[in-house]
């Protein structure tokens, strides 16, 4: 199974472009990681609205609760410990 794991910031076109690089094999999941951040929000709802207009692989968004935008080295931190975990339930065999 081909899955795609990203994290995003306020450049959500980033992830239709990570999913080209298969070209027509495609991904089986895509699955992207952000922040709470409100300037995160237009990018999400564009990526939703991506997804709804070229429907294919399996799609979630999560995003970080209470989580708003990498500030400090703990922030940093944090958010990595984050990023594991969502990595390790995302694929487990990765």
């Amino acid at each position: 199974m081909r899955i795609l794991l990203c994290s995003v910031g306020t450049s959500w076109a980033v992830v239709p472009e990570a999913m080209q690089l298969l070209g027509s094999q495609g991904f089986d999941e895509v699955h992207v990681l952000t922040t709470a951040s409100s300037k995160i929000s237009p990018g999400v709802e564009q990526l939703l609205r991506y997804f709804e207009m070229h429907p294919g692989p399996r799609f979630s968004i999560s995003r970080v609760q209470d989580f708003e935008d990498l500030r400090s080295e703990q922030d940093h931190m944090l958010f990595e410990e984050v990023l594991w975990r969502w990595l390790l339930q995302r694929a487990p065999q990765a």
